[in-house]
This record gives structure tokens, C-alpha cells and sequence, in this order.
């Protein structure tokens, strides 16, 4: 033990006894005289040296626990430690003999004086001793706040996945990143920590190196490192408790294209307010070249083993729909169910529900001209700052392209169109006064036709319906309470609203001409174009060249 730590140890002083101690192999209680002394004039001192350690089931001896030392005890003789089991290596009757023969040792009374003298010496305020103690603890205290200041900073920034660095370490400069910023803002409320940036930052300006101040990129990583330890314990502390969980596995290339696998870990657990919840937690992210189900499953193993999880407990697995994942032979699902048939796979209901979307809009032509006309829009306003400008001051608002992953979200794309068709409209008649190419110009005039033909109001009118409808439920599908129940009802109610949707064609007919008799001042139909049909030539010998529609 080094002199701190014996110090600290003087300071808190001996534990307190117990109000009852355990009985020896006779049954016998431990007689009340051994905690005190009884002098010639009767005076009853206490014996303040002798504690009970509930670890060893034994007494012990306090300042002789801290002060001695194998020399002094000699080989093989350990008597002045006290250390004594009387339900063990004896009765409680000796005991009171052995503590009087222990408190006659000449080296307990040396460790016995040694305990007092350092317990004066740190106690009071003065001596040497006491004021080099009083330094070190004022010392410790003014570091351990300044720790705590770092250590909130840091948990605030990789919280809201900030970023930490800047493109200067200086205290003080405009460009130091968001981390020394944050603690030159708490330095102005804490005075401990302002000076500590000073001195930071006089040691920077004469070119010295401080000793220590911990607001380096290192000392960052170090904190997050061992933040991440201890949230990551607490994970797996959880899963262990819940014991079973299903596994939900999902990977992307990242701005490297390196593929990148994401785990999720979601179970049941009963949490501290008494109550079971549902958890979901991110286990961690694992780098993987190949994409075959084989080498994904082992990956899955793995981690698994990694974190001491087995596979075993496992009720479930959530992946996307790809072959490599959801393949019933060589897919991941299948490889897991060989070793754990209880670990049923659930594909990814939002996944689903995305592609039911693709594919349906894969199958209409009208369908891809509409959402291809979409994008084309927000490539001619988004492609020039002048025009996104023109866009923004005529309608008031900003708008979306469509997205290819989550198909839902195209839902953003079409609500402008519903609020702002004429805005927008106008907008794209501002544009022809700009000096635009040839090809800008024909999208222009293209574009314009479109927005002002009934055909628009329509698959607009449609769309934005549908799209509610579907966004409402894949939102609500990434919810972590949600049930197999639940889904189930989710997706029936949406079935219902698609399939009256669809029956409701009249209706939406009728709500089409409101909208384009109130925009008709401004060139939008209000009747389908009859498209005229195209005619295909044949040619026989006998009749020569004919048209047939």
C-alpha cells in the first residue's frame, strides 16, 4: 500500500462492528469484554484498534493491518495481525486472551502509535504533513472538476454526433472546432476551469509543452473509448439479464464503399421502474467485403461469440429481403435456422412494403412519367442557385426529389405540387426570362405543359392520398414497441384504405375539376387529352401499302 493510499485509509478511519457476530462451532456468542478494557481504576476504554472483517469472518487489527510488515512478524508468525476465527481455528472463550496477549505486542503499540500520530498529523492544520495532504486533496479536487467539465463537454458533442476537432488546436482562435469552444463557453461560469485554459493557452503561446491538460485529440478518444466501454458493458449486462432476443442485421457502403454491417440487438427487459419494455440496442458496426450469405451468417456468429451471447437464446431474425439474407437454401436466415430452429425469420416489414411500391410503380408507364416528370422538376430548379431563388421567393417553399430507398418518403416530393401548382406554375414561366439553353428551355416548356394538364391534377390528387396512407404506416413500423399484432393491423387497415382508394375513382374525378376549374384562369384543363392512337404499316402484294390503327 503507498503512503496516499495508507493515508486515505487513516482519514476514513476503522468500519464500524456489527450489531451481532456469527457463533463459533460450540454455539458460543463472542464475549462482550473484548471490545473494551478494563484499567486498575476501573475505567473502561474502548478498543478501537479491533474490527470485524465480514470478508474473512474474522477480527482483525486495525493499525496493524496498515502499518505492519512481514519483517516485523518474522517468518511464519502473523500473531500481532489478529487475525482470528473462532468458529474456525477455535473457540470464543481463547479470544479474549489472544486480544489481551495482541495488545501487549510491542509491535502493536509501535503501529498502534504510528496510526494515532499520522491521524493527529492529517487531522490537524498544521504540520507538514497535514499541509502537503491538504495540497494533494485541493489538488485532486481541482482536477477532478476539471475532468468533469471535459468529460460533459465530450458526452454532449458525440451525443448529438458532433464533430470535435476544428482546423486549429489554439485556445482562443475562431476555428479551434466545437470542443474547445464549448469549454471556453464553460470557462466564463467556472473559475477553475478558466484558469486551467489559461494556462493552457500561456504554455501554447510561449511555445511550452504543459505537462498535462487533457484537451487533446488523444485525451478525446480516450474519454469516448472508455465511455463506449462502459455503455457497451451495460448492453451486454441487459441482453444477458433479458436472455432472449432476436438479432436484426442490416449493411450499406459507406462514403468509402466499404460495406458496412450494422447490429441490433432487440429484447424484452424488465427495467428499473418495474415495468417490461422493449428494447432495441446497437450492438456495433462490422466491416465485410464479401456478401454471401455464408460469410454474413459466420460474421453474425461471431459476434454473437464476441460479446459471450448465445446463439441459443436466439427467437428471432430481421433482415432485408435480398436473396443473400432472406434465400431459403443459402441464405443467412436459413444458416441460422440450421443451428437454432427457434430463431424464426421476420423480414423487414418496412423493406416489404417499399418494394410492394417499386414494383407497382414498375408496372405503369403513366406511373413513370409522373415521378420521372417529379425529378425532372427538381433537377431544373435545384441545378442554378438563380433558380432554386426564383422557386423559393414565388412559392415559399422548397422542393424534394424523389427517393429511391425509402419509397415512402416520396410523399415530400408531391406536397408541393398539391400546395403550390400555381406557384410553381409561375415559376417555371419566370425561368423562360433567363437566358437557358436550348435543352433548359424545351424541359421548361415541357414541364409547364405538364403541370397545366388535367392529367396532373389527377395523379397529383391520387398520389398525395396514397402516399399518406403508406408513409403513416412504414413510420409507423420502425417504432421499437410495435407488435406482430399491431403490424398485422396496420397493414390490413391499409389494404382497406388502397382498395376504397382505388373504388373511388368517381370522387376523385369530381375533386380534380374543383381543383382545376380554380386554377382555370391560369391555363390548367380541366379534361383529359384524347391521345391520339398510333398507326402501324403493313404491306401486302396485292393491296399494297396499308394503315392500320
Amino acid at each position: 500500500m503507498s503512503k496516499v493510499e495508507r493515508d486515505a485509509v487513516v482519514l476514513q478511519g476503522p468500519p464500524k462492528n456489527p450489531l451481532s457476530f456469527p457463533r463459533d462451532s460450540n454455539k458460543i456468542k463472542v464475549p462482550e469484554s473484548v471490545f473494551h478494557e478494563i484499567t486498575r481504576n476501573g475505567e473502561k476504554i474502548n478498543r478501537d484498534w479491533l474490527v470485524w472483517s465480514a470478508t474473512s469472518k474474522s477480527f482483525l487489527c486495525f493499525p496493524c493491518s496498515l502499518f505492519g510488515s512481514k519483517q516485523a512478524c518474522g517468518a511464519g508468525n502473523n500473531s500481532h495481525l489478529l487475525r482470528w476465527n473462532g468458529g474456525i481455528n477455535g473457540n470464543w472463550r481463547k479470544l479474549a486472551e489472544k486480544v489481551k496477549a495482541h495488545q501487549n505486542n510491542p509491535h502493536h503499540r509501535d503501529n498502534y502509535i504510528k496510526w494515532k500520530t499520522a491521524l493527529e498529523s492529517l487531522g490537524n492544520q498544521c504540520g507538514i504533513d497535514s499541509s502537503l495532504e491538504k495540497l494533494i486533496r485541493n489538488e485532486a479536487a481541482r482536477w477532478r472538476e476539471i475532468l468533469k467539465c471535459i468529460l460533459d463537454v465530450i458526452l454532449f458533442l458525440a451525443s448529438r454526433n458532433l464533430s470535435f476537432r476544428g482546423s486549429s488546436k489554439m485556445i482562443g482562435d475562431d476555428d479551434n472546432g466545437n470542443f474547445l469552444a464549448t469549454l471556453e463557453l464553460l470557462a466564463k461560469h467556472n473559475k477553475t476551469l478558466q484558469l486551467h485554459l489559461e494556462e493552457a493557452s500561456r504554455c501554447q503561446q510561449e511555445g511550452k509543452q504543459i505537462i498535462a491538460h487533457y484537451l487533446g485529440w488523444s485525451s478525446q478518444n480516450e474519454f469516448i473509448k472508455e465511455c463506449g466501454r462502459i455503455v457497451y458493458g451495460a448492453i451486454i449486462k441487459e441482453a444477458h439479464m433479458a436472455i432472449y432476443y432476436s438479432i436484426l442485421v442490416d449493411g450499406t457502403p459507406d462514403v468509402s464503399h466499404t460495406e458496412q454491417i450494422a447490429f441490433v440487438l432487440r429484447f424484452v427487459y424488465y427495467g428499473i421502474d418495474k415495468k417490461w419494455v422493449v428494447k432495441e440496442r446497437f450492438l456495433g458496426v462490422e466491416s465485410l467485403d464479401k456478401k454471401k450469405g455464408v460469410d454474413i451468417a459466420k460474421l453474425i456468429i461471431d459476434v454473437l461469440n464476441q460479446n459471450d451471447i448465445d446463439l441459443k437464446n436466439c427467437r428471432g431474425q430481421g433482415y432485408d429481403n435480398g436473396a443473400n439474407m432472406s434465400g431459403v437454401y443459402k441464405g443467412v436466415q436459413a444458416i441460422i435456422l440450421q443451428r437454432n430452429p427457434q430463431a424464426f425469420y421476420m423480414p423487414c416489414s418496412t423493406h416489404n412494403l417499399n418494394l410492394a411500391g417499386v414494383h407497382s410503380l414498375e408496372s405503369s408507364v403513366e406511373m413513370k412519367n409522373y415521378f420521372g416528370r417529379i425529378q425532372l422538376l427538381y433537377n431544373l430548379f435545384s441545378g442554378s442557385p438563380i433558380r432554386w431563388k426564383i422557386l423559393t421567393e414565388t412559392t415559399g417553399l422548397s422542393l424534394h426529389q424523389t427517393s429511391q430507398t425509402r419509397w415512402s418518403a416520396r410523399i415530400e416530393a408531391v406536397k408541393p405540387l398539391v400546395k403550390r401548382p400555381r406557384e410553381i406554375l409561375l415559376s417555371l414561366q419566370k425561368l423562360c426570362d433567363l437566358d437557358l439553353t436550348a435543352d433548359l428551355l424545351i424541359d421548361v416548356k415541357s414541364l409547364e405543359k405538364w403541370i397545366q394538364s388535367f392529367e396532373f391534377i389527377i395523379m397529383t390528387t391520387f398520389w398525395f392520398k396514397a402516399l399518406q396512407a403508406i408513409n403513416y404506416v412504414i413510420v409507423s413500423f420502425q417504432s421499437k414497441n410495435i407488435t406482430l399484432d399491431d403490424e398485422m393491423k396496420l397493414m390490413k387497415i391499409l389494404i382497406e384504405d388502397l382498395t376504397r382508394l382505388r373504388s373511388s375513382w368517381p370522387e376523385l374525378i369530381n375533386e380534380a375539376h374543383l381543383v382545376a376549374s380554380g386554377l382555370a384562369s391560369y391555363g390548367f384543363q380541366s379534361k383529359l387529352v384524347q391521345k391520339r392512337t398510333r398507326k402501324r404499316k403493313t404491306f401486302t402484294k396485292k393491296q399494297g401499302t396499308k394503315f392500320i390503327s
